[in-house]
């Protein structure tokens, strides 16, 4: 018969017991925690009391045998193991969890669990139980193994890989197992496995000399590789050379170092770049024609192999970023003329400069820049573009032209006085117009003009016989006429 609100450690009333009868008192105990000693040793006791036929009421009591149990804690053991011992980003880790319960008392509800170390990504339908595979379920959100017996184990594998260098460069990892007894819940944990990863990060930033070029030019391009990760890799330079440029043969220079015969289209050995080092590489490419949409891009790829503590071999490949450059054709023709074929000092003469745009696009911001040669000066007020006078222009500061179109040309003239004989005695002159087309700036550089300046420079030096006379001598004077300049003088 229950007894709701009976407690043994104040008493449980029993009634009569008639002689000869039992009777029996049943009652639980929860154990919390784990006793010291580890056990438990109990024994009851009865207080009761009897009337004698002769009216009389005595009592007494009574102790029950003692009864001892052994305690102890659920003991369930977790083991994580691994046989990768060295790992690297792209690799896949294999992680093996042997789980025992080593009490004498089955454990229930038993999910294992295991947070993913950064950095790695776990594999879906890898987790296996028993050999069996379960598909749909995670280690992260929890591994169900129902109940364990005394004695009993069960084996977990799960895969993961590597997706990033860890910032320790280990991968530490650890496994927990939650499960009840009785009413105990408890937690077990792993071992934690550490598995180092070694990673070389190689990473390339091209750039070039220029940015705009015209056909003809040479580009020097520099490739600067460099190895941020933890371990170091053997790699190999390639670079297709762009359409319309011709790889300048022997220009390979590697971390300062001229390498005859290295070719980047057919890849350039870079040997070992350490963790945390870096190299350059210099080529040149001449432009020869005028390339596709008149731009070159152009990039590097870096190919890598290293070989992991464990002894396997992993390869890895890297581009650079791509470097343009706009190339446009010399398509700005530039002539200088004069109709003076010789000069002499106080002579005027006449500059003429022809501009003419021959290429198929407009050309913009042009100006015509010339310097005066020495022993000239310019004659203020005299410029005149297509038959328009530029007060105000002088060719040596340069004058502003504004835009040409495909096909057309301006017609520039100036003059110039020639006030002292050159030396040597010659005036040399070029001109230059720089332009835009679009993204591109370019120079046009005329021929250069050679005008001969002649001048005779006459000096006469006057002396006598004699320094001393009297009335009646003779004197005898002798002119000595030089002409210390370029051209005769009758």
């Amino acid at each position: 018969m229950p007894l709701p609100q009976a407690d043994p450690a104040t008493g449980i009333p029993v009634g009569t017991i008639n002689p000869s009868s039992t009777t029996t008192v049943l009652f639980s105990v929860e154990i919390t925690t784990l006793p010291n000693p580890q056990q438990l040793v109990n024994q009851g006791s009865a207080a009761y009391s009897f009337t004698l036929p002769d009216g009389r009421t005595l009592s007494g009591s009574a102790l029950s045998n003692s009864v001892t149990i052994p305690v102890s804690s659920p003991n369930v053991a977790v083991i994580k193991s691994t046989t990768t011992t060295a790992t690297t980003v792209g690799d896949t880790i294999v992680y093996s969890m042997s789980i025992t319960n080593n009490g004498i008392a089955t454990v229930n509800n038993v999910i294992f669990t295991d947070a993913l170390p950064a950095g790695t990504n776990f594999i879906a339908g890898s987790v296996t139980i028993d050999g069996v595979t379960r598909p749909g379920v995670s280690p992260s959100t929890g591994v169900t193994i129902s109940s364990l017996p005394p004695g009993g184990s069960t084996t977990i594998t799960f895969s993961v890989t590597v997706t990033s260098l860890p910032p320790s460069g280990v991968l530490n990892n650890q496994s927990s197992v939650v499960y009840t007894s009785g009413a105990l819940s408890n937690v077990a944990f792993s071992n934690i496995v550490s598995t180092p990863v070694y990673k070389p990060i190689i990473s390339a930033l091209k750039s070039s000399n220029i940015v705009n070029a015209t056909v003809g030019d040479t580009i020097t391009y520099t490739v600067v590789v460099n190895n941020t990760g933890n371990y170091a890799a053997t790699a190999t330079l390639s670079d297709t050379i762009p359409t319309g440029t011709t790889f300048v043969a022997n220009s390979v220079i590697v971390q300062g170092s001229l390498a005859p015969g290295a070719d980047p289209a057919l890849g350039i050995p870079l040997g070992v770049i350490a963790s945390g080092s870096s190299l350059s590489v210099i080529f040149s490419v001449v432009i020869t024609t005028l390339p596709p949409s008149q731009q070159l891009q152009n990039y590097a790829s870096i190919s890598s192999t290293y070989i992991l503590p464990d002894g396997r071999t992993f390869n890895g490949t890297i581009s650079s970023n791509t470097n343009q450059i706009s190339v446009s054709s010399p398509n700005v023709l530039v002539t200088k003329s004069s109709i003076a074929t010789d000069a002499v000092v106080g002579d005027t003469i006449t500059y003429q400069v022809s501009i003419t745009n021959s290429g198929i696009a407009n050309i913009s911001n042009v100006v015509l820049s010339d310097p005066i040669p020495a022993g000239s000066s310019f004659v203020s007020g005299s410029v005149i573009v297509d038959g328009t006078t530029y007060p105000a222009a002088n060719p040596a500061s340069g004058i502003s032209l504004g835009t040409l179109a495909p096909g057309a040309s301006f017609l520039v003239t100036f003059n110039i006085i020639v006030n002292v004989l050159p030396n040597p005695a010659s005036l040399s002159n070029q001109a230059s117009v720089s332009f835009t087309s679009g993204v591109f700036s370019g120079t046009s550089n005329s021929n250069t003009l050679v005008i001969p300046v002649y001048q005779p420079i006459v000096v006469i030096l006057k002396s006598a016989n004699t320094s001393n006379a009297t009335v009646g001598d003779t004197i005898t004077y002798s002119l000595n006429v030089t002409n210390t300049g370029n051209c005769l003088r009758s």
